[in-house]
């Protein structure tokens, strides 16, 4: 090839080579990047799809907002559900409802991503998707699923590292609870109640209850084992057909009290009672056992404590 011809072929190649080495660097820093735009399945197996930056959250339940302050996005939450009330900061974020959120007010608190949970009314998901918002559910049907919950949750808003730290050190912690209460002679029978607004039929828990799990890693086997539903109300004859050896008083932060519960009709008769053996839930107790969120670890340890204190000495 010729001088003429090699400078030539320089002359129309040079400007389309930095025409495509601009185009390059521009992909490699645009908004369209893998690392801005991903898809990834939330807790209910739903693909969602995840666009830039998530730096306003708003949380529907106070599993997901425990999980958001643990794993440091407590910054980026700008608007929590009325029961959020851990940790102590939350006290100062927007209020967005309970159990109808107020979806225009959400919408006006422009948020990059809704955390929900498996409570949360499929309606209002609905409502906030057609407003074009992101919603992520954070959930478990189970104590162990809870781990899983929280990475899935961290790798929404991109805070893998911390998430995977806060996820393994609850199941650590779960685990260590399990392998103690897993050196008990016997299983105390439990009856958990929930609601005794009516003392002679109260509310307890079933299968497919997140606390029936709860109570069975706990070292305890509930009573209500085989009811027809996971929030069953059920009757004293039931109760004292079954004898629990140990009752778990949830509804103690409204007012029932194991003298109470002495006092009721026929009640002296099961062995949790004649034994005393009854936990009168705290506030913060009852907080944690409800709520598939990183405290779990706790109410697993609080609960094992009380049905097996010889192993916790």
């Amino acid at each position: 090839m010729s001088f003429l011809r090699i400078r030539s072929f320089l002359s129309l190649s040079l400007p389309l080579i930095a025409v495509v080495l601009m185009a390059l660097m521009l992909a490699a820093c645009g908004p369209d990047d893998a690392s801005s735009s991903r898809v990834l399945v939330d807790s209910s197996g739903a693909e969602v799809e995840l666009t830039g930056e998530i730096e306003r959250i708003v949380s529907l339940a106070p599993s997901g907002t425990e999980i958001l302050f643990a794993i440091g996005a407590g910054d980026r939450v700008v608007g929590v559900d009325d029961f959020s009330n851990y940790p102590p900061e939350t006290s100062d974020i927007e209020r967005i409802g309970s159990m109808t959120p107020n979806i225009e007010r959400i919408v006006a608190l422009e948020p990059d991503l809704v955390v929900a949970a498996s409570i949360t009314s499929p309606d209002d998901i609905e409502k906030l998707q057609a407003a074009g918002i992101t919603v992520w559910v954070a959930d478990s049907p189970d104590v162990r699923g809870v781990a899983a919950s929280i990475r899935g949750l961290g790798a929404a808003i991109g805070l893998e590292q911390a998430t995977d730290e806060v996820a393994a050190e609850l199941e650590e912690q779960i685990e260590r609870v399990v392998e103690t209460v897993s050196g008990a002679a016997s299983l105390p029978r439990v009856f958990h109640e929930l609601d005794a607004t009516d003392p002679t039929k109260p509310f307890t828990v079933g299968p497919g209850n997140f606390v029936h799990d709860l109570l069975t890693l706990a070292g305890g086997e509930n009573v209500f084992a085989d009811a027809p539903s996971p929030f069953p109300q059920v009757g004293f004859e039931e109760i004292l057909a079954r004898n629990p050896e140990a009752i778990v008083l949830a509804d103690a932060p409204y007012g029932t009290t194991a003298a109470s519960v002495k006092e009721r009709v026929g009640w002296e008769a099961l062995d949790a009672v004649a034994g005393g053996r009854i936990l009168e839930v705290t506030e913060e107790l009852s907080d944690q056992m409800s709520r598939p969120g990183p405290r779990i670890g706790l109410a697993l340890e609080a609960l094992a404590r009380f049905l097996h204190p010889d192993l916790f000495a």
